[in-house]
């Protein structure tokens, strides 16, 4: 089936649009584009684009957009491949192009890169302590203590930061057991002074690749 706007050689073609009714006493009609089942050989395609032009003007959009919500609770959503996608590619291929993402972005791996080395990235714990005060430190001393992270494994890659100036003092942090994380805070040997740092926190995050 073909559903099809005349030619134009002088203006603009004509518009095609497919809309369901409203409705003020129930839900309004759905509209639904999709090819048929094949039993014998390859599905059928769907296929949106805009128009090309070619005179120097700007290209037509695709814009895809919810149902918006006069009073309700919550806005409609935008599905793409959740059930069956095996794969879905977003941006120019080129990987010339920009693709901006707004609010929370929620990834179970990512990958940066398709270098032979390329790290897939497959957790990323983050966990701030209470606020914690670290006994004077003389040259060469160290402080260390634990800390429960739920999720963190032996292979993590940990890394700490402080709330406050660390001065000339050293932290570091390692997975010692599954859910479990130790910070060190030192003061090197090089260091004539004593090391007093104000009552802080500390914040761990953990990463793990594949």
């Amino acid at each position: 089936m073909t559903l099809a706007t005349g030619s134009t050689t002088a203006g603009a073609s004509g518009s095609v649009t497919m809309i369901s009714g409203d409705a003020t006493g129930a839900a309004s009609g759905d509209v639904t584009v999709g090819a048929g089942v094949s039993f014998s050989t390859n599905g059928g395609h769907v296929n949106i684009s805009a128009g090309s032009v070619f005179t120097g003007k700007v290209a037509g959009n695709v814009t895809v957009e919810p149902g918006q919500t006069f009073g309700g609770a919550v806005t409609g959503h935008v599905n793409v491949g959740v059930d069956h996608a095996s794969s879905v590619v977003i941006g120019r291929r080129a990987d010339d192009g920009f693709t901006k993402l707004h609010g929370l972005v929620e990834t179970f791996k990512h990958q940066i890169g398709r270098d032979a080395n390329a790290a897939v990235t497959n957790k990323h714990l983050k966990i701030t302590t209470a606020s914690i005060t670290v006994p004077a430190l003389y040259p060469s001393a160290v402080f260390t203590f634990d800390v429960h992270v739920p999720g963190a494994v032996l292979s993590d890659v940990v890394q700490v930061a402080f709330s406050g100036s660390l001065g000339d003092a050293h932290a570091i942090a390692h997975v010692i057991a599954v859910n479990s994380v130790r910070i060190t805070v030192s003061n090197p040997g090089y260091n004539v002074a004593v090391v007093t740092l104000a009552a802080g926190t500390f914040t761990l995050t953990c990463t793990n690749f594949t």
